[in-house]
């Protein structure tokens, strides 16, 4: 629904603007406004004027989907109104119920990213890095910053689980198994050498990509199956290399904020906000 409030002097109803169809309000017979949407020959129609009918229209108009860019991690964020299942791409985001559920969106491609429910749609950008940085990732889009992703040719392999019984018979699995493959991450900073084996570590998918779009090198979401670690230099550099294999989620939903990152902007001070305002002070997102 669009955002696009307008008043007719002429019929004293207050109505909305939208790109497919126009939502208004209409008084019951308690006196009562109810919203009704629709559209008849292209022309609004519904709520009669009150005083109240500009309050009851912004509660209208609340967008079912929007997004913005969250300032302390860069993943696209969306406010989601439910029940509806949101996609980027085949990719389901998030399948929200009778809620409204703020989520970030650590699978997204560095760049424009296109968000929809089938009825509306949206695009939100993920910040875009260095290119020669790796984006290294756990499942909730949170890493460590400015390692270096290098140039291994990006190697991918697939293994066919297939039994063959004979020149005439063979047997496939029903679900093909993942492609596997390797990539080499360099770290200047040994003091976070921790955080690195942290996320390698983790007993769930990470997240793995050169840090702006790069041709033949996707996005992708794994499961470390193997790490080398060595040093390169005299100052400490490290080099990991790991063997991964791929990982399909049921969704990429992942908190905006986390409780780390709401301590650290609180100074270790609770306070007494809801979710969406502490997404507006610590994430940037739009009031």
């Amino acid at each position: 629904m669009a955002t696009n409030l307008g008043y007719d002097a002429a019929t004293g109803r207050f109505f909305v603007a939208a790109s497919e169809n126009t939502a208004c309000l209409k008084r019951d017979d308690s006196g009562r406004f109810e919203p009704i949407v629709g559209f008849d020959d292209g022309q609004y129609y519904g709520a009669e004027t009150d005083s109240t009918a500009r309050w009851l229209v912004s509660a209208l108009i609340t967008a079912v989907i929007s997004g913005w860019t969250a300032t302390h991690t860069g993943l696209p964020s969306l406010r989601i109104v439910g029940p509806r299942t949101v996609y980027s791409g085949s990719r389901v985001v998030d399948v929200v119920g009778d809620e409204t559920a703020i989520v970030s969106d650590p699978l997204a491609a560095p760049g424009v990213n296109e968000y929809t429910d089938g009825e509306t749609t949206i695009t939100v950008s993920r910040t875009v890095g260095i290119p020669w940085h790796a984006i290294f990732t756990n499942s909730a889009g949170r890493g460590v910053e400015g390692l270096l992703y290098v140039n291994n040719s990006d190697p991918v392999g697939y293994s066919p689980d297939v039994t063959q019984f004979n020149r005439r018979v063979a047997r496939w699995s029903i679900e093909p198994p993942p492609r596997t493959g390797t990539g080499v991450l360099v770290l200047t900073d040994p003091s976070l050498e921790d955080d690195v084996w942290a996320t390698c570590r983790a007993r769930e998918h990470v997240v793995i990509a050169p840090a702006k779009e790069t041709p033949g090198v996707p996005l992708r979401s794994v499961i470390i199956t193997g790490i080398s670690r060595s040093r390169i230099s005299a100052s400490g550099v490290l080099q990991f290399e790991l063997s991964w294999s791929e990982f399909e989620p049921a969704s990429s939903a992942a908190p905006v904020v986390t409780w780390g990152e709401y301590a650290a902007a609180s100074d270790g001070v609770f306070t007494d906000e809801s979710y969406e305002e502490i997404c507006q002070r610590v994430a940037g997102m739009p009031v």
